[in-house]
């Protein structure tokens, strides 16, 4: 399967890129940066690793390929769009930080292509969100907080997997308390408690291949889907249900 990275500059970038590397079943055929980047026409493979590539950072796809995944940051956001529907290949969406007005964009490009939307592409992650949602309704005394920490690096705060946590339980996203660290871990946590009990769900990452290969099944499954709109839920229920 042939990918166009987008965001390929990045840290998730650069793992998503060491994660093919190892899995025969993937190429990566383009590696997308932002038009005006400074990396532009340089060597992907001396910029990530210190060892020559041959596959130069464009702004545009040139080399065929099946489908997009954008691990890209909130910027640039209009231009990709656009990028989207002048190629309308399926598109595996793992950017956060966006505004709501944003994300509608994105939902809209279903219209046209297959979209799936993945702010978290770790599977164990979904399944939290899922006890959680379960756990909420079964008991409505139950306050619930809202936690996360992610390396300083990260742009959003909070979290767009925390806002998601937010969003599906129905609290208000101000009161998710987040923190930025020196450690190159992630960390979300939601906690429920009242009077009798507690109970505590947490799910820690220690680097970002956890996501890269996340990203790859996502793709495995995503394959030739029809033109609709996807979540990490609607492969949860497809796969492990």
């Amino acid at each position: 399967m042939k990918l166009s990275l987008v965001g390929a500059a990045g840290k998730m970038g650069k793992a998503l890129t060491s994660e093919v590397q190892h899995n025969k079943e993937f190429e990566i055929t383009n590696y997308v940066v932002k038009p005006n980047s400074s990396l532009l026409g340089k060597d992907v493979g001396s910029i990530h690793f210190n060892q020559q590539s041959n596959s130069l950072f464009v702004d545009d796809p040139k080399n065929a390929f099946d489908m997009f995944v954008d691990f890209a940051d909130a910027q640039n956001i209009s231009s990709r769009i656009q990028m989207y529907k002048k190629h309308c290949k399926p598109l595996i969406f793992c950017s956060t930080g966006l505004s709501s007005d944003e994300e509608k964009s994105i939902i809209a490009l279903s219209e046209k292509m297959p979209v799936f939307i993945a702010p978290n592409t770790s599977v164990v992650t979904a399944l939290m969100k899922d006890f959680a949602k379960k756990i909420s309704k079964i008991d409505q005394s139950l306050e619930i907080h809202i936690s996360e920490s992610h390396n300083k690096s990260k742009k959003d705060a909070p979290s767009g997997t925390a806002k998601d946590f937010a969003r599906m339980l129905q609290l208000s996203t101000d009161k998710i308390e987040f923190d930025r660290t020196d450690e190159d871990k992630n960390s979300h946590k939601i906690a429920f408690s009242n009077n009798f009990e507690s109970l505590e769900l947490r799910h820690d990452t220690a680097n970002r291949s956890i996501y890269a290969q996340g990203a790859l099944n996502i793709a495995k499954w995503f394959y030739q889907r029809p033109k609709n709109l996807y979540y990490m839920q609607t492969l949860i229920e497809e796969i492990h249900e």
